[in-house]
């Protein structure tokens, strides 16, 4: 008996560690772009295209589903999300009526990735981890469910469930140390390190943080110990070290330029900004600033923005005209002969058709007008901050406290009147209700509430909408707060999602 105790202990012990899958490492075996290397992300690009056209040509669902996988991450770095979401959509057909667990956790992961960065979806995002975590299971993929249990704890400290982002960091590193290498869980410290630091747990922070950067150096790999170097700058901020923040973002920002990370000297201008503000140099705080918007708006300008909105117009008028065509085919099998019907409904058609071309194209006027007046008050807003912010300097000094630093959106001026009054203009031509409704429900909200609640409708992200109103992020933050406790919603109600279905 006991030996079949041992022998039975033995089989689970060796199932438990090599009946393994590891969808992610095999992935990344078959990628033909060695990323050690130095490659231009277009010669990668082209490497990833002939792979998937080969894939194609082969029948191959695995290596075409590897290659919308290898797509989808070279048009993230391009800033492409059209194609991105493009890829997406192929390698979603190729998996839907397949029953392999490796690839539905794979697409779900994805997913909720695409609904955290374009729709800040965090409920839905928690949802689809969950489900990505249960095909991990299934299909014995041990650093899988790492990743699902990492990104879950990531999420859930984002809502302010700490407990919940804790339990699941817990189960992840365990997983982690076990089948992760060092690269992932580097990533991992990294996360867990941000968590700590907005519990203002900063000791432990600061330990996890520099366990990241160590297991970068080992792995040579210089743009992410500069990612975790920018965190730590900024732990140093938080924690009062507004000098010794200083020092190390000059640092950084200096191999940041040499190695052409613009993504990351993007934090790292918003990061010495803060620390100088903090330390009270004002001159430096609106130069490090005026060069984040600089590189800003050569990277995040309006083409992408442009792009989607292209796509979404194209997706719209391919569904129209396949609606078009069905009616028309079905109204010519129906009313074969019957002369004055088709007349009649030939009117109505067309009638019908106008009205709704016409309206559509009135209504993307509209919004492409509210679009360029956005953009116009966000560039004047950023001029007019700067001002502000120079006549204030002294008094900002003396009163430099938690409270003090804040600007209240509720108070702010910088979106002057006429700058309102064009904007709501064009925003009630595009959401003709909205106002009225928001109104009817709310009567006691201020213009400064709405103005935030009509930001958020157009769904433009919180450090966009400190841009227009010439904030802080951290004031847009606590002003999402107030506006919640305005609006009553529970904890577990997603503000950007709810604002969203007010029509």
């Amino acid at each position: 008996m006991k030996s079949n105790f041992l022998s039975s202990l033995f089989f689970l012990l060796f199932t438990s560690l090599y009946c393994q899958t590891n969808f992610k490492g095999d992935l990344k075996k078959a990628n033909p772009v060695d990323t050690k290397l130095d490659i231009p992300l277009a010669d990668a690009l082209a490497i990833h295209q002939k792979y998937l056209e080969d894939a194609i040509s082969k029948n191959d669902t695995l290596k075409q589903i590897y290659g919308y996988f290898y797509l989808y991450v070279d048009y993230y770095k391009m800033q492409d999300y059209p194609k991105l979401q493009k890829s997406f959509l192929e390698a979603s057909n190729l998996v839907e009526n397949s029953n392999n667990p490796n690839w539905k956790a794979a697409i779900s992961m994805r997913k909720a990735h695409l609904l955290e960065l374009f729709d800040n979806d965090i409920p839905s995002a928690i949802s689809k981890y969950i489900e990505a975590k249960n095909y991990c299971t299934i299909a014995k993929d041990s650093f899988c469910i790492a990743e699902c249990l990492e990104q879950l704890s990531n999420l859930n400290a984002s809502l302010g469930k700490y407990t919940d982002a804790h339990n699941y960091f817990n189960e992840a590193i365990t997983l982690m140390k076990k089948f992760a290498g060092k690269a992932e869980l580097a990533m991992t410290y990294n996360n867990y390190s941000n968590l700590l630091s907005d519990e203002g747990n900063y000791h432990e922070a600061e330990k996890y943080i520099d366990s990241a950067i160590v297991l970068a150096k080992i792995n040579n790999d210089i743009y992410k110990e500069m990612m975790y170097s920018s965190n730590l700058a900024a732990l140093q901020n938080k924690k009062g070290n507004h000098l010794k923040a200083i020092s190390m973002y000059e640092k950084i920002i200096e191999i940041n330029k040499s190695n052409k990370a613009a993504d990351l000297l993007l934090y790292n201008y918003t990061g010495i900004a803060d620390a100088y503000e903090a330390y009270g140099n004002l001159q430096k705080t609106n130069e490090y600033t005026h060069k984040y918007y600089i590189l800003n708006d050569s990277i995040n300008g309006a083409k992408v923005k442009l792009q989607i909105a292209k796509l979404e117009l194209e997706n719209d008028a391919n569904k129209k005209d396949m609606v078009i065509a069905k009616t028309k085919r079905t109204t010519e099998r129906l009313f074969v002969g019957l002369l004055l019907s088709l007349i009649v409904l030939g009117v109505v058609l067309v009638f019908w058709y106008n009205q709704k071309r016409n309206a559509t194209e009135e209504q993307k006027k509209n919004r492409t007008f509210l679009d360029d007046l956005t953009k116009v008050i966000k560039e004047k807003n950023a001029i007019i901050h700067q001002q502000n912010e120079e006549r204030n300097m002294v008094e900002s000094i003396q009163n430099t406290d938690d409270d003090g630093i804040d600007i209240n959106i509720f108070e702010t001026r910088i979106l002057n009147d006429e700058d309102v009054s064009a904007f709501k203009s064009y925003f009630e031509k595009a959401y003709p209700m909205f106002l009225m409704n928001v109104r009817k429900k709310w009567p006691t909200i201020t213009s400064a509430e709405e103005r935030l609640m009509m930001l958020i409708k157009l769904k433009i992200k919180s450090k966009e909408a400190a841009d227009i109103l010439g904030i802080s992020s951290d004031s847009i933050k606590k002003s999402r707060n107030r506006l919640r406790k305005r609006l009553e919603l529970d904890i577990e109600v997603n503000l950007d999602d709810y604002i969203s279905k007010i029509t």
